[in-house]
């Protein structure tokens, strides 16, 4: 399992920051196709949209963790990691973010509806603690403002330690198990395209 990424120095006030790793890509030989991503800042509900890493104490009820904080709001995190990840995997010629400086061939645009720390009951490995992710994306085809994949994924994973470490480490590996997810579906859709192109050139 990774461990987590980067655990910023405590601030004076002892207030701990916590990101994620960028998960990790496919192996690539270089770009898979000729067509540009931009990727548009995910959205996120109110609840969401702070720093402070959120945990349920039970299904009814959550609190946060006052002086432990992600480095942005969730939306931003993952915006991030899907720009440097999609990046790495080489399936696009070129990835930016929301606006792209010339004009792209499709958009990524996502939600995020869960990004939260569960700490009652048994996980898989019989402890307390777990993470949990939710995350909607499109992909748009920009010119025809058209949607040519879409999917709401979801994931649990185990903490190992039920304490904030175990959040990150366990929301690491429900990035990475989602990404990959996400991957599989944008590279069929843009390659299937790509050879459709290929197919009218001809």
């Amino acid at each position: 399992m990774l461990a987590v990424l980067i655990s910023a120095a405590c601030g004076p006030s002892g207030t701990r920051y916590f990101t994620l790793l960028v998960p990790k890509a496919p192996a690539a030989t270089g770009p898979k196709t000729r067509f540009i991503l931009q990727i548009e800042h995910f959205d996120a509900p109110d609840l969401l949209r702070d720093s402070r890493i959120i945990y349920y104490t039970s299904p009814t009820q959550l609190r946060y963790y006052q002086r432990d904080r992600w480095v942005s709001e969730p939306g931003e995190i993952l915006s991030e990691l899907a720009l440097k990840y999609f990046a790495e995997t080489e399936l696009f010629q070129q990835v930016y973010p929301y606006p792209a400086p010339t004009p792209a061939d499709y958009t990524l645009r996502g939600r995020v509806f869960d990004f939260a720390g569960i700490a009652y009951g048994k996980n898989d490995l019989g402890k307390a603690g777990e993470a949990r992710l939710g995350l909607e994306l499109d992909l748009i085809a920009t010119e025809q403002n058209k949607v040519v994949w879409s999917a709401r994924l979801t994931d649990t994973e185990p903490a190992q330690k039920n304490n904030v470490q175990g959040i990150v480490n366990a929301m690491n590996a429900a990035a990475e198990r989602l990404f990959q997810q996400a991957y599989g579906g944008i590279s069929q859709a843009v390659e299937s395209n790509a050879s459709q192109k290929q197919d009218h050139a001809h």
